[in-house]
């Protein structure tokens, strides 16, 4: 058989389109799980405080590379203020986030986290004043209703750890409003670059205050979860490029899997029913949320050329 022959029969085997992207989410959801389960190892020796810190200041030696490419391009902005507002906030999103994975379940945390996007389209309607219907109003409502499942407020015992993960998910809704608004003049290499020099010397001040000289093992561990979490936000930004949120997004529910699996496989946890139930309510609420804004998109006029 002819080289180009066989080049063509194999790359024909390889998953492309939407499959592709499918892959992506999934490699995406494992590499994010895989770096939680990291931060939960070294967290046994190490406050979140201070995992917070050198997860902001791995990600700049990972994104050294890319300046030494396009040199001060990136850093060019007029929206510095902006950026500032932007690394405390989530500094202090990640800081809780971090802190809730260190002390909870890791299922548990997974599946508050979903909540991150029901809280972006409920605060976009506030400051964006983007217009929710009522189908909209009845997935948030069926969204948070999982998350009262999984925290059991009935309890009066609300622990730390779900409070944190909700508190984690939160910033992340009004990061993501920052974030767009900001994305009209900013590019994403702009953001991820600023995000990292902003919160580093930010967590590192807070992490002062716990510090703890890290062993060259824990080093390792850090550096991982610091990769692994880059490595996932990368894989899902070419997953949502490649297809349809609705084609990827079902996928990210894997999340909920792998931290099941992990979580048992290492630190002996065993998810409760009303983490499964809860999770599932509030990824389908998450996901329903993504479907009717696209379609809201897709059926508005395009802007005058």
């Amino acid at each position: 058989m002819p080289a180009s022959a066989l080049f063509r029969r194999l790359s024909s085997m390889l998953p492309t389109g939407q499959s592709l992207a499918v892959l992506y989410m999934m490699l995406g959801a494992m590499s994010a799980t895989l770096g939680n389960t990291f931060l939960k190892h070294v967290a046994l020796d190490l406050h979140p405080f201070e995992i917070t810190f050198f997860r902001c200041f791995f990600s700049l030696f990972i994104l050294a590379p890319v300046l030494l490419r396009h040199g001060l391009i990136p850093l060019r902005t007029r929206r510095f203020g902006m950026h500032c507002l932007r690394g405390g906030l989530q500094s202090f999103g990640m800081i809780c986030s971090h802190w809730a994975i260190a002390i909870a379940p890791l299922a548990k945390v997974t599946a508050l986290s979903f909540t991150g996007p029901l809280f972006a389209t409920l605060l976009a309607a506030f400051f964006l004043r983007e217009r929710i219907r009522l189908r909209r109003i009845a997935a948030l409502l069926f969204g948070f209703s999982g998350a009262l499942i999984i925290v059991r407020p009935d309890t009066l015992d609300i622990d730390l750890g779900s409070g944190l993960a909700l508190l984690g998910a939160f910033e992340f809704g009004i990061t993501m409003i920052i974030i767009k608004m900001m994305t009209r003049t900013e590019s994403a290499l702009t953001l991820t670059i600023w995000l990292g020099l902003i919160s580093t010397p930010i967590t590192g001040a807070i992490a002062w205050f716990v510090w703890t000289t890290p062993t060259f093992e824990h080093l390792f561990w850090l550096f991982g979860f610091s990769a692994t979490a880059t490595v996932s936000n990368l894989l899902a930004a070419h997953a949502v490029r490649l297809a349809d949120m609705s084609v990827v997004m079902p996928i990210r529910f894997t999340r909920l899997i792998f931290a099941a699996l992990l979580g048992y496989l290492f630190f002996a946890e065993i998810p409760d029913l009303e983490t499964w139930i809860g999770g599932a309510m509030i990824f389908a609420a998450s996901l329903y949320v993504a479907y009717r804004e696209r379609k809201v998109r897709q059926s508005q006029p395009p802007p005058p050329t």
